[in-house]
């Protein structure tokens, strides 16, 4: 977790050892401190964002705890708040400015969760010399596990010197060992992460899947595959917890990249065999779209409050709560599909199906090198968006560009999927240009989803309560304000999508991608 040098000031300590040992070599130069046992609750979430991030959250005696990590020790404190009535789940969720701010630049639109319990006793001593200068400190922590629980007690201590008075550590070592501590690598917070086996790992949605250009196509869309539905299992354990909005957006992620992928690299496996996974893959996603749908919209809360004058903030909030109603019941629903035995049924065979030990029909593309195979289809794409490029104007209907969004989307996924076998450097500036393509698409299709959305809502809600004139009212301006910014976005489009087709960006891809298009002239790579 933490790359360390063997040289070392932290040790273990036996549980027999007592800090005031200490005195009999130092006398009344040195001071003791210690702190009451406390029961201690260590918070992160799913991501590890306050681990790798260098900060620790604690709750104890009725606060919460936000403090620098240094190492694998709490170092020092940044807040602390009392502990509300319900257990936070969000940033926002804290009162305190400072902890709402620093936890939300932190963790963005993730949860936090328990991560480890434990019982926490700190201590530490002083020695100071004849001018009551500080020579070092020495801090012991012990995370005592649960009551009567199995795991033994983590006792660990560091020495920290002062600059200049390093000469005065040699024998508060020699101490130590003397009375049986040992030299350590681990800190205190990494051997009670460990004793939970809850222990900080980085996750990421752009996994590697070791693929090579040799690698034979099918051989390497099982690869693919069967990492992509590892971390889609894994997100989609959480969701019935509902910690937050991003396992589910995840858990939709992998399902569309796994369906996007076969889409594209044709030829791999027989017709009929890949329009069946790809209809299980589209229903698992089709099944969770109004619960996605629902939190967008509740994610945009603030903004739309920003957006309206305050005398239809009340309306507002009553438009929301019928959204959070809804969004209740939409998460039951989901959690009960997701444990019905369809479901299991669903992935199982989907497992199944891209296992290396599958039997498969035959396709003309199975045993071909996926490099060219993938460069192909990579150039190939950027084509179809570049000739985009002259067809879209101030006029053109919205299911246009939602259709140029689609396509960068789809190129998107092969170059963050096919990542490892991407030649040259020279994307690195093309990628910029697709993600601020794709922000202003975004932005754009959201602008017109989000309309239909509330005029739908708004259909609805008339007809069953007539009265709520207020809310129709706020309707109408937010959706007219949606308009206005969709406008907007027309030009940043045409922009942005002439600068990605321009020359340079063209030269790029053409450099990287047509050289390898070994596979281009098969019919099967045709869209």
């Amino acid at each position: 977790m933490e790359n360390r040098t063997q040289t070392t000031l932290q040790f273990s300590l036996p549980a027999d050892f007592d800090l005031e040992e200490l005195r009999r070599e130092y006398g009344g130069r040195l001071s003791v401190h210690s702190c009451e046992s406390s029961p201690v609750t260590l918070w992160d979430s799913f991501e590890w964002q306050l681990w790798f991030g260098d900060h620790v959250l604690l709750s104890s005696r009725g606060f919460y705890q936000l403090a620098r990590r240094e190492g694998a020790w709490i170092g020092p404190e940044i807040c602390r708040e009392p502990c509300p009535s319900a257990v936070p789940r969000l940033a926002c969720d804290f009162r305190l400015p400072v902890m709402k701010q620093k936890l939300g630049s932190l963790l963005g639109l993730r949860g936090l969760a328990p991560v480890g319990n434990a019982v926490m006793q700190c201590r530490w001593v002083e020695l100071r010399d004849e001018s009551n200068n500080t020579l070092w400190r020495l801090e012991s922590l012990e995370f005592a596990p649960e009551p009567n629980g199995s795991r033994e007690a983590v006792r660990v201590c560091r020495i920290l010197p002062q600059p200049g008075s390093e000469s005065a550590v040699p024998a508060v070592v020699r101490i130590l060992e003397q009375n049986g501590a040992q030299p350590c690598l681990e800190g205190p917070l990494e051997m009670l992460l460990r004793g939970t086996k809850n222990y900080p790992r980085l996750y990421t949605l752009r996994p590697s899947f070791g693929l090579n250009p040799e690698l034979p196509a099918r051989t390497a869309l099982e690869q693919i595959v069967r990492v992509m539905l590892g971390i889609m299992r894994e997100n989609e354990a959480w969701i019935p917890g509902d910690i937050d909005t991003e396992f589910l957006h995840d858990y939709r992620i992998c399902l569309r990249k796994i369906r996007s992928v076969l889409g594209l690299i044709k030829g791999v496996y027989p017709k009929s065999e890949v329009g069946k996974v790809r209809d299980t893959l589209g229903k698992l996603a089709k099944e969770t779209n109004r619960l996605r749908d629902l939190d967008v919209y509740l994610l945009e809360r603030a903004h739309y409050t920003a957006l309206l004058p305050p005398a239809l903030h009340g309306a507002l909030w009553e438009m929301f709560a019928d959204f959070e109603n809804e969004r209740a019941a939409e998460v039951r629903k989901t959690v009960r599909r997701l444990r019905s035995s369809a479901h299991r049924r669903r992935m199982a065979e989907l497992e199944a199906f891209f296992d290396a030990e599958s039997v498969h029909g035959v396709a003309p593309n199975a045993d071909g090198p996926i490099g060219a195979l993938v460069f192909g289809r990579i150039y190939k794409r950027f084509r179809k968006i570049r000739a985009c490029s002259g067809a879209l104007q101030k006029d053109t209907p919205d299911e246009l560009f939602h259709e140029v969004r689609v396509e960068c989307k789809k190129l998107r996924y092969l170059l963050e999927v096919f990542a490892e076998l991407s030649p040259g450097k020279e994307l690195a500036s093309a990628g910029k240009q697709l993600r601020r393509l794709q922000g202003y698409l975004g932005e754009f299709n959201d602008c017109s989803v989000q309309q239909k959305f509330l005029l739908a809502y708004w259909r609805e809600t008339s007809v069953q309560s007539p009265k709520r004139s207020e809310v129709g009212l706020c309707v109408g301006a937010l959706v007219a304000l949606l308009y206005r910014r969709q406008g907007k976005q027309r030009g940043g489009i045409q922009k942005a999508l002439a600068r990605f087709g321009g020359r340079e960006t063209s030269a790029n891809f053409k450099q990287a991608f047509k050289g390898s298009l070994l596979a281009e002239a098969s019919s099967v790579l045709d869209p």
